[in-house]
C-alpha cells in the first residue's frame, strides 16, 4: 500500500499542474478577451485607408519603404499588404500575368 501511494505521487502532482496550467491559462485568455472587448467600438483608423492603398502602389511599383518613401508601419506590413491589391488586379485582368 506505501508502496502505491509513493508511485501514485508524482502522477498526481503532474496531473494538477497540468489542470492548473489550464486554469491560469484559460483565466488569461478570458482576462485579454475582456480587456480588448473595451476597444473594439474604436474600429479602423480612417486615414489608414488611404496610406495602406499608397504603400501597395509603391511597393508594387518597385519602391522600399523607408528608403523611398516614408512608411508609418513596420517593414514587414508593408511588404504584405501588396498581395492582395495584387490578385485582385489579375482577377480582373487575366492576360496581366498574375500572381
Amino acid at each position: 500500500m506505501i508502496m502505491t501511494m509513493v508511485t501514485l505521487c508524482p502522477v498526481r502532482h503532474a496531473v494538477l499542474r497540468t489542470m492548473w496550467t489550464n486554469v491560469v491559462g484559460a483565466l488569461v485568455v478570458l482576462g485579454s478577451v475582456a480587456y480588448l472587448a473595451g476597444s473594439l467600438h474604436d474600429g479602423w483608423v480612417p486615414h489608414d485607408t488611404g496610406q495602406l492603398g499608397q504603400t501597395a502602389e509603391r511597393v508594387l511599383d518597385g519602391e522600399m519603404q523607408h528608403r523611398d518613401f516614408d512608411e508609418p508601419y513596420t517593414v514587414g506590413w508593408a511588404a504584405c499588404t501588396p498581395w492582395p491589391f495584387s490578385c485582385l488586379a489579375c482577377a480582373r485582368n487575366p492576360s496581366a500575368g498574375c500572381c
